[in-house]
């Protein structure tokens, strides 16, 4: 056992001493315990002892219990042990001032030869997980368990505990974990009424492809859930067929093929044939891949190109110079400059170019300042000068023209709350955003012009759904952005899908009840003859009423017994129902049950006249409180309102996936890929 660590890394609240500064004497010859043999006293205080292994200065007041529990906790040393070697050693022989576990030529008692107390299963359990969840969430390779600065850590902090092997951690706990979390997830994914997929590619650094699977609904209580199924490796080509394949598996396998999967993917052709193969409906195309293409062809507009590429060999002048990254710094300084790194642009993601044309505005000042002062540098490079004003002009329209994209996509990459209801009303505002002002400059009318002309032909196929999702949206359901022709058709539609959409085992259909200045009508309810009166007006939608006990129902008087009671005796009436029973009659008709069609009328009829929410509220919570009185819509908000407008989940995988496979992982076996983004995912 090696203990020589220093006291502050050991988390020890009592002072210690340095070893070579320290002066020691040995206990009264009349200490007869064992354990007396492990410290010595403070030459300068005769009531300090010090433990001769770590020197740890422990107060003494005439017993050896303080000195008990330091060998016991600090060293693993079981004291009874102490006492059973008790006698080997004359206790009139002094100790010689030096470390315990130093070989000795006389009999004294070692604490390596003492018992360790062994750690109990249950925190040894608790370590393991601990181990594990460490392992998983910070992304660490297995081999971690082998190194020996974290098995020196793990012994400081626990001595008795011993780290298990690595294949213990990989081949039996992972899997574990893995069976546990899959079991709670599964769980529930079976209160879901409805379930949407969202689902992508990527290689890792090995070049093997993964498809990544995830899901999201709304559970039972009306909140957003999410979570990542798997993700498995995909060896065949990437064509339609093959993904569709992969897509029916996953349902197959989590048991989702009863609630109505919805499918969520990029604009890929291979997708969109998925989406056909595997039947999985509706289909809904990511807006924020929709909202990449149209800026990306915004992008290669002759003159935001040409834009594009000054600024690009500028910020690459100061990334490959360590001399004029210095210029810049300084000069970032001197003008009260925020200390940002200029931000070069990728080719894939539009909003990059956007960064560095903002970047590099941001910090126009102190590059001019940097040029001025690296003539010399710059006679070295190519193609190198500054931006004129008209160019400074040009990436300042730039910027304002597609910052409501950057700002729509921002908003849309949100799971907090239902996204795909934000489509239509966003693609409104962006075409209306579009539209060329006469005091535009040649370049905003061409940027303007091209991304609309893109963004006019999206979602034509799948416009249905969104309408659905919108119009059930209570933030939306007005539908000001359309004419009123529309909002009629859109209102049939949500009609009969509201029909359609309805359990067939009718578990909500409600009672109608009406509310008459001169008669109270309502449907007989199970279980009773006659209609129940009805003693406050109600409002015109209630969930079913509980059948009431007939008042001529016998009780047994026990188990075995055959007599049944006898019909309660009629209620006497009241004075003034003598009086007045034959002017005041409540009349109570029986109306005739209403079909599942007249139901969804008078309910959408309804909501109509509901206050819009504002903006800022939570749709689900508003559905949360109205669920009872709108039970037809509420199961479409369900369905529609839970499936989100992007893929950015399964994309969001991606970055957690370069780093469990990284360079020094690059061979991790794609079952363990598969388990650890699941566990770092749900966990």
């Amino acid at each position: 056992m090696n203990l020589n660590v220093p006291n502050k890394m050991a988390g020890l609240d009592v002072p210690a001493l340095d070893e070579s500064k320290v002066d020691i004497v040995n206990p009264p010859a009349i200490f007869k315990s064992a354990v007396c043999k492990s410290f010595g006293f403070l030459k300068s205080d005769s009531k300090k002892v010090v433990c001769r292994e770590c020197y740890i200065i422990l107060p003494y007041s005439g017993n050896t219990t303080n000195m008990f529990t330091h060998l016991r906790r600090h060293h693993g040393v079981n004291p009874q042990d102490i006492n059973n070697n008790n006698g080997k050693q004359k206790s009139s022989e002094p100790v010689p001032n030096r470390n315990i576990l130093q070989k000795s030529t006389d009999n004294q008692t070692r604490l390596e030869h003492f018992k360790v107390v062994k750690l109990s299963g249950e925190k040894k359990e608790l370590i393991n997980l601990a181990i594990m969840n460490f392992i998983v969430q910070d992304m660490r390779p297995f081999r971690i368990v082998e190194s020996p600065s974290f098995v020196s850590l793990v012994k400081l902090l626990e001595p008795k505990y011993k780290l298990p092997s690595r294949q213990y951690f990989s081949e039996t706990l992972l899997p574990s974990m893995y069976s546990a979390g899959k079991e709670k997830v599964a769980a529930k994914l079976g209160d879901a009424q409805f379930v949407a997929l969202t689902t992508d590619g990527w290689t890792s650094r090995a070049t093997q492809s993964y498809v990544t699977i995830t899901t999201q609904f709304i559970d039972s209580d009306w909140n957003m859930q999410s979570f990542v199924l798997q993700t498995r490796i995909m060896e065949e080509n990437h064509t339609g067929v093959n993904i569709a394949q992969v897509l029916l598996n996953a349902v197959a396998e989590w048991n989702l093929t009863s609630k109505a999967p919805a499918l969520v993917s990029d604009n890929a052709a291979n997708m969109v044939v998925a989406a056909k193969e595997s039947k999985l409906s509706p289909f809904v195309r990511c807006f924020a891949h929709t909202l990449n293409l149209a800026a990306q062809r915004g992008l290669k507009v002759k003159q935001v190109s040409v834009l594009l590429a000054k600024i690009r060999r500028i910020v690459v002048f100061f990334h490959k110079s360590s001399v004029a990254a210095t210029t810049l710094v300084r000069n970032q300084k001197l003008l009260s400059l925020p200390n940002h790194k200029l931000k070069i642009d990728v080719c894939t993601r539009w909003n990059s170019a956007y960064d560095m044309i903002e970047r590099f505005l941001e910090q126009q000042p102190a590059i001019f300042a940097a040029f001025q002062s690296l003539k010399d540098l710059r006679k070295r490079e190519n193609d190198l000068a500054l931006l004129s004003d008209s160019d400074i002009t040009n990436a300042e329209d730039v910027m304002k023209t597609m910052a409501p994209l950057k700002s729509a996509i921002q908003m849309m990459c949100t799971e907090q709350g239902p996204t795909l209801s934000v489509i239509l009303p966003l693609l409104s505002k962006l075409l209306q955003n579009f539209k060329p002002d006469d005091g535009d400059s040649t370049l905003t009318r061409n940027l303007k012009t091209t991304m609309r002309e893109d963004l006019e032909k999206r979602y034509t196929e799948d416009r249905e759904v969104l309408q659905i999702a919108t119009v059930i949206d209570p933030r939306f359901k007005d539908l000001p952005f359309l004419d009123e022709n529309e909002k009629n058709q859109i209102m049939l539609r949500l009609t009969t899908l509201a029909i359609s959409k309805a359990p067939l085992d009718g578990s909500f259909q409600t009672q109608m009840i009406k509310q008459e200045p001169e008669s109270l009508t309502v449907e007989p309810q199970p279980g009773r003859a006659d209609p129940m009166p009805m003693q406050h007006t109600l409002p015109s939608l209630v969930p079913p009423l509980p059948a009431l006990p007939d008042t001529h129902t016998s009780t047994a008087a026990a188990a075995d017994s055959d007599i049944t009671a006898e019909k309660s005796p009629p209620k006497k009436k009241s004075a003034l129902d003598d009086l007045l029973g034959d002017v005041f009659i409540q009349k109570v008709e029986v109306l005739p049950k209403k079909s599942p069609l007249e139901k969804v009328n008078l309910e959408i009829i309804q909501y109509q006249k509901e206050k819009p929410l504002s903006l800022t509220g939570n749709p689900l919570n508003w559905w949360k409180e109205h669920e009872i009185f709108y039970p037809f819509l509420s199961h479409l908000a369900k369905l529609y309102l839970g499936i989100p407008a992007t893929s950015v989940p399964s994309e969001r995988v991606f970055s957690s996936a370069g780093d469990i496979i990284s360079a020094q992982r690059a061979t991790l076996k794609p079952e363990y890929v598969d388990m650890m983004i699941f566990l770092k995912k749900n966990l």
